[in-house]
């Protein structure tokens, strides 16, 4: 993954703070190394709904300079959740990782679990395999 880490891109340090879930936010369902990252970018690929991370992943592109699709770049709050779902979310990390910088799009990948504490810290902690799932799909 290029030369910057995950947390130099995310803030990782509260990702209960941006959790929606009803779930114990400090204890984690099973240990990190055993997490299914790979579900959990499945489910995104395939999400439609309001989506949590949108916003962070525009603040994301936006300080990265990273060209956002038109339709989203001119939507913001509640608006862009409505009309950026995961799974168009997803596609733009794929692009980005592939023709941009692999961090950036790994970044953007994550946080489309930014609602999910867990489903997070899960993708936080695989960053390096996330990276390499984007650029093979």
């Amino acid at each position: 993954m290029a030369n910057i880490s995950i947390e130099q891109l995310l803030n990782v340090n509260d990702p209960a703070s941006h959790c929606n879930q009803d779930h114990d936010h400090n204890s984690l369902p099973w240990p990190l190394e055993a997490c299914t990252w790979e579900d959990q970018l499945l489910w995104s690929m395939s999400d439609t709904g309001y989506n949590e991370g949108a916003g962070a992943a525009v603040e994301l592109a936006n300080t990265y300079g990273l060209q956002l699709p038109p339709e989203v770049a001119i939507l913001g709050g509640d608006a862009l959740a409505n009309a950026w779902p995961r799974r168009d979310m997803m596609r733009y990390a794929i692009d980005v990782a592939k023709a941009v910088n692999p961090g950036q799009g790994t970044a953007l990948a994550i946080v489309s679990q930014w609602h999910n504490c867990h489903a997070f810290r899960c993708l936080v902690f695989h960053a390096g395999e996330v990276a390499d799932w984007l650029l093979r799909n």
